[in-house]
């Protein structure tokens, strides 16, 4: 409900030819009454929209996880007052279901900080309270391992996954332990053995191929990533991550500058606003030789977004200005942005530059 029509308008067809569609059709209706103030009916439409979905469930004709969207839309009408929210749903839930812990942990999830290690712990009640392979199990498990991540408790997730992958023969799962080992715990040599064993499971999953392209650039194989990305195109055309990928490694690590533009430029066409997409096309051109055109894209490509590489890449055109105290600050905020060891050894490897630059200036 935000902003893409009127709160009236949206009450409107929730309260009546839509009304009876779904049971997730009251939490609408709850968060446009909401916005028009009127929080008592709010809380009765999502008192509502639960009922609809415990009978829903009950019948048959939704699974007992199709209420997360519930969730979702609790922690927006709750935003201001978290614990409120969880007090809320006790009110219609005297007999908590692993699904409804799952629910509430993603609700928590939603705040972020401190909630995160409420989320967590509600999954890890569920983890060990359901048996293994249970349905309710392998969703927590995979939930868990992804909040593990944004608290950067990467080992945790490792050891997460590593389980969930024991009990369910997934090559999503496999890809998902192939990125925190190869990428987060910056273990690419490891991390490539998992993916490619997900490969062999699923080898036309983009996500896969995708991993697979990646830990070969962290492993310093840019050929072998190139390729992989080539046939992750034949797989998904439209695949503009695949596109952006291949202008960088041709612009700088293969040395085909032409051929980057060809890929920048083709992203571009699929999303012309994308910070990506534009840092690609600027780099690009700049390592082209065309040097204003390279310039004018990297900057509208911070406009547009924060990425690591994108200040990185200012950062090496203000060196190559003799800029130096200008590039290492474009560096500090890459490396605010920074996730992962690959990143920072990249910022650390131009910092290294910058100040062997500087010392023959100096001398």
């Amino acid at each position: 409900t935000d902003q893409l029509m009127p709160d009236r308008q949206i009450l409107s067809m929730t309260q009546g030819v839509l009304s009876r569609s779904h049971p997730i059709i009251g939490a609408i209706e709850a968060k446009a009454l909401n916005n028009l103030e009127r929080r008592r009916d709010a809380l009765l439409a999502m008192n509502k929209s639960w009922l609809a979905f415990q009978t829903a469930i009950d019948n048959g004709w939704l699974t007992p996880n199709a209420n997360a969207n519930w969730f979702l839309n609790l922690a927006e009408l709750f935003k201001d007052s978290p614990e409120d929210g969880a007090q809320y749903f006790d009110t219609l839930n005297d007999d908590r279901s692993a699904h409804d812990q799952i629910g509430l942990a993603t609700y928590y999830q939603y705040f972020g900080g401190d909630y995160e290690a409420k989320a967590i712990q509600l999954l890890e009640d569920v983890v060990s309270s359901t048996a293994p392979k249970s349905p309710e199990r392998a969703r927590s498990l995979m939930l868990l391992g992804g909040f593990l991540v944004n608290s950067n408790r990467f080992k945790e997730s490792e050891v997460v996954f590593k389980q969930l992958s024991e009990e369910q023969d997934s090559p999503l799962i496999l890809n998902n332990l192939a990125y925190v080992v190869g990428v987060y715990l910056n273990r690419p040599e490891d991390g490539i053995v998992i993916a490619k064993e997900a490969a062999e499971k699923a080898p036309h999953v983009p996500s896969i191929i995708d991993t697979v392209a990646m830990l070969h650039i962290h492993l310093g194989e840019p050929q072998k990533a190139a390729e992989t990305y080539e046939y992750l195109l034949q797989v998904d055309p439209s695949n503009v991550n695949a596109m952006t990928q291949l202008a960088f490694l041709y612009a700088e690590d293969l040395n085909d500058t032409d051929r980057a533009i060809v890929y920048a430029e083709r992203a571009r066409s699929q999303n012309p606003r994308s910070p990506e997409v534009l840092d690609a096309l600027g780099w690009s051109y700049y390592r082209a030789g065309r040097d204003a055109k390279g310039e004018e894209f990297l900057q509208l490509s911070i406009k547009r977004g924060d990425t690591v590489m994108a200040y990185l890449h200012i950062a090496q055109v203000l060196m190559d200005k003799g800029k130096f105290e200008k590039a290492l600050g474009e560096l500090r905020i890459a490396e605010e942005l920074a996730q992962d060891a690959y990143s920072r050894n990249r910022i650390e490897a131009v910092k290294d530059d910058i100040r062997k630059k500087q010392s023959h200036s100096d001398s």
